[in-house]
C-alpha cells in the first residue's frame, strides 16, 4: 500500500508533467484524459490527470445525468469518460488494483474504482483530491457499502468539490486542509485548486 503523501504527489503533481524519466510505467491517452500506470508491490496503480484541454472541459460541465443500475443517477460527463479509460486497461488488471486523480481525475478515478467493484476487480485504495460529484445519494450510499477504503479531500476555499450543484453529493466525505496559496491569491477560491497546494498539505 502507499501513503496519501505519495498518492498526492503521483495525482497532483507527476500526472501533469510525464517528461520526468522513467516516472510511470507507461502513459495511456484515452479520449481527452491522461492516464499513468506505476506497478508496484503487485498492485496496478492507476492515476488519472485533472482536465488539460477544452474537450475535458465541456466534458466536465456536461452534468448529461445518466441512470446507472447500480449507482444511481450519475454525472455523464466523467461517469462516460471512465467506461473509456477502464475498457483500456482491462486486459492490464490481473490482480489488485490503486485509482486516484486530481479535479476531474479524482472523479474519474471514483467511476473506475466503482467499475473495478462492479466487475469483481480488488480495489485496494482510491484517492481522490478536489473531487467534483459523481453522482447523487444512492451512488454515496453504494461508495460507503463497496468502497469504504475511498479517501477525498478539499482544500481551502477549492469550489471544484462543490460542482455540480445539489442534488449531487460527494461520494465520499472530505477530509479539509487548508494550505493558503499566498499573497492576493489566498482571496482567489480557484487557486485553492493548485496540486501543489494538496501535496503540501496532504499527511
Amino acid at each position: 500500500m502507499i501513503t496519501s503523501k505519495v498518492a498526492a504527489l503521483w495525482s497532483c503533481v507527476a500526472i501533469y508533467d510525464q517528461t520526468t524519466p522513467g516516472f510511470f510505467d507507461s502513459i495511456h491517452y484515452v479520449g481527452c484524459d491522461t492516464v499513468g500506470l506505476i506497478h508496484q508491490d503487485s498492485v496496478l496503480h492507476i492515476v488519472v490527470a485533472g482536465t488539460q484541454n477544452a474537450k475535458g472541459w465541456l466534458e466536465d460541465f456536461s452534468v448529461d445525468p445518466m441512470e446507472h443500475p447500480v449507482l444511481g443517477t450519475v454525472h455523464g460527463g466523467f461517469y462516460g469518460p471512465a467506461v473509456s479509460i477502464f475498457d483500456d486497461l482491462r486486459p492490464l488488471m490481473t490482480g489488485k488494483v490503486s485509482v486516484m486523480g486530481h479535479s476531474r481525475g479524482a472523479a474519474l478515478a471514483a467511476a473506475i474504482a466503482a467499475l473495478c467493484v462492479l466487475e469483481g476487480i480488488p480495489v485496494e485504495q482510491v484517492f481522490m483530491f478536489a473531487p467534483p460529484r459523481l453522482g447523487m445519494r444512492k451512488c454515496a450510499d453504494w461508495f460507503a457499502a463497496h468502497l469504504p477504503q475511498a479517501m477525498a479531500w478539499r482544500n481551502g476555499l477549492d469550489p471544484v468539490p462543490e460542482v455540480p450543484p445539489p442534488l449531487f453529493v460527494d461520494v465520499v466525505p472530505l477530509m479539509r486542509i487548508h494550505v493558503q496559496p499566498g499573497g492576493f491569491d489566498d482571496i482567489n477560491p480557484f487557486a485553492y485548486h493548485s496540486g501543489h497546494l494538496y501535496v503540501a498539505g496532504v499527511v
